[in-house]
């Protein structure tokens, strides 16, 4: 059964060793983020439409808000152990100005870079560190992060004074209605045929022009307002299962679970026993409980 061995979350964003032995589905998430190989087999991720190799020389790059899914190739089925680095934005800005293009969807110009062995020697070392029963430390953890960070992102790149952030082009504004109301809907179960009819479109065509500003579709787009929710919740409140599901648009905890597990490759309650949320340096801000609200973590299009 897959499970999730511990995650951190700080003002870095997040980071999640995971052992997952299924594939999983298509989904997105608000941060860009890196795909490692901690240890097990070869594994194999599917993003923009091709499955990308994750060995123990390469990371897979995701874009924010890239649908994306862990897939299994060949008869054999996957079990890997993975490191996954979800970024903030705001820190990526504040280690390095040129990774002021980090919430693009086009930050990442190929899905697949390969690094050399002294990336995967910190690599293991961050692996075995997360793995220790004491815990880790906030500034150890940033700073192994960011020394890994920093070198992928640079072999993803090439040299260059500048790294590249291009934006997609403004939405229609019936698209931008349509994201205000996910955004502030209570639950996630909106029917998306009177949501293209409230902002005064058929189905059809907003689909085209939803998934032309975001990329994603409005299904995909929900899920991954819910997830993000969901993980943050049972993260930083005591808040049960049972409300969580129901606050999220859930017609029975059953459902939530599946869905949770689909996504994240463990069950919610497993994953609340491993999150850790770590204390920031004396003077900056830690990370925000939030609450259920599917509005935080949505991309602003405008």
């Amino acid at each position: 059964m897959p499970q999730a061995i511990c995650e951190y979350r700080g003002d870095f964003g997040r980071i999640a060793l995971l052992d997952v032995d299924r594939p999983l589905v298509m989904h997105a998430h608000p941060q860009c983020h890196l795909l490692l190989k901690a240890c097990g087999m070869d594994a194999h991720f599917s993003v923009r439409g091709a499955v990308q190799p994750l060995r123990d020389d390469t990371a897979v790059l995701v874009n924010a808000w890239e649908p994306h899914s862990y897939v299994q190739v060949g008869e054999q089925a996957p079990d890997t152990v993975f490191l996954a680095l979800y970024l903030d934005p705001a820190w990526l800005r504040e280690i390095d100005p040129r990774l002021l293009g980090a919430a693009s969807p086009r930050f990442f110009m190929h899905p697949v870079t390969r690094f050399g062995r002294e990336v995967r020697r910190r690599i293991d070392k961050l692996v075995e560190a997360m793995s220790c029963a004491q815990g880790i430390l906030h500034d150890s953890l940033e700073g192994e992060i960011e020394s890994i960070v920093m070198d992928i992102v640079a072999a993803a790149h090439g040299p260059g004074p500048a790294l590249p952030h291009a934006l997609r082009s403004a939405p229609d504004r019936r698209v931008r209605r349509a994201l205000d109301l996910l955004r502030t809907c209570a639950g996630g179960d909106r029917d998306i045929v009177d949501l293209a009819c409230a902002v005064g479109l058929s189905r059809a065509h907003f689909f085209k022009l939803f998934r032309e500003a975001t990329g994603l579709t409005p299904h995909l787009y929900v899920n991954a307002l819910r997830m993000e929710s969901a993980l943050r919740t049972l993260a930083c409140t005591d808040v049960t299962l049972s409300r969580l599901s129901a606050d999220l648009g859930f017609s029975a905890q059953g459902h939530f679970t599946r869905f949770f597990e689909q996504r994240i490759g463990t069950v919610p309650s497993q994953y609340r026993r491993v999150v850790s949320v770590l204390a920031p340096e004396p003077g900056r801000p830690g990370p925000s409980a939030g609450s259920v609200s599917l509005g935080q973590g949505a991309p602003s299009l405008t």
